[in-house]
C-alpha cells in the first residue's frame, strides 16, 4: 500500500506519498515558478507526484520503480520474477487503494525454487532523519512466503505472518518505525514465495495464507 508522510515518519495510507522538497532556485527571480522540467530538484514535488487518478499505476518513476532482489542468505542480488506490484482497490487499510504484491503461487508449483518481487521508493537525498512505517495486510505466511524489507540493500526487517484468516492491517515495523539517517535512501519492499527453499506440497495448507502481501 503506498505510503503517506505524516510529520517525520512515511506511513501508508492511500494518500499521497512521502517526497522532499524541490531544491530553490540559484537566485530569486520575480516569475512564475518554474515547471518540472526546468525547475533544479532532488526530487518531485508532492503536488506534482501521486498514485491518485490518472496515474494511479505501479511502477510511478522516480519515487516508485522496481526494486533490486536479494538472496538474503548469501547477500547477493538475483533476478527478480513478475516484479511488477499493483495498485488494488479491493483491499486497502484508511485510503482508497494499497500498493499489492505478485501472486508467484503459480511459479513454484512443483519445485523447491525461491521467487521474488520487489517494489522500490526511492527517498531523495535531502530528505532529513525521519522513521519509516506502513500500514500491511500480513497475508503471507512462512514458510510458504513471507514480505523482507531492505534500507540500502541491507535487510532490516520483516512483516510477521498471517494468524487469522482475515487478518487486520498492522502497522509494520512498529508505530515507532525504522529509523532512517538523514540523506538519501533505496527502501525495497520484497516479497519471498517458498523464501527456504522447501517441497510445500508436503506442508499442510494454511487457511491464514492470502498468498499476497
Amino acid at each position: 500500500q503506498q505510503p503517506s508522510y505524516y510529520g517525520d515518519s512515511y506511513a501508508y495510507g492511500g494518500g499521497l506519498p512521502a517526497q522532499c522538497p524541490a531544491t530553490p532556485l540559484p537566485t530569486p527571480v520575480p516569475s512564475p515558478a518554474p515547471s518540472i522540467s526546468s525547475q533544479p530538484s532532488a526530487c518531485f514535488d508532492k503536488k506534482l507526484w501521486t498514485f491518485e487518478p490518472p496515474d494511479n499505476a505501479f511502477p510511478n518513476p522516480p519515487d516508485w520503480t522496481n526494486g533490486d532482489c536479494r538472496d538474503l542468505s548469501t547477500n547477493l542480488v538475483v533476478p527478480c520474477v513478475n516484479k511488477n506490484w499493483k495498485i488494488a482497490s479491493d483491499q486497502k487499510d484508511t485510503g482508497s487503494f494499497s500498493l499489492k504484491s505478485p501472486s508467484l503461487d503459480a511459479l513454484g508449483s512443483g519445485n523447491t525454487n525461491t521467487y521474488r518481487g520487489s517494489a522500490r521508493l526511492t527517498v531523495c537525498p535531502t530528505s532529513p532523519a525521519r522513521a519509516l512505517r506502513f500500514r500491511a495486510f500480513p497475508g503471507a505466511v512462512r514458510p510458504f512466503d513471507r514480505l523482507v524489507v531492505l534500507v540500502d540493500g541491507v535487510f532490516a526487517f520483516q512483516v510477521r505472518d498471517a494468524n487469522k484468516v482475515g487478518e487486520e492491517w498492522i502497522t509494520v515495523p512498529s508505530a515507532g518505525g525504522f529509523a532512517l539517517t538523514a540523506g538519501g535512501h533505496t527502501i525495497d519492499f520484497q516479497y519471498e514465495f517458498n523464501p527456504f527453499k522447501e517441497d510445500l506440497s508436503m506442508v499442510p495448507f494454511d487457511p491464514d495464507r492470502d498468498g499476497a502481501v
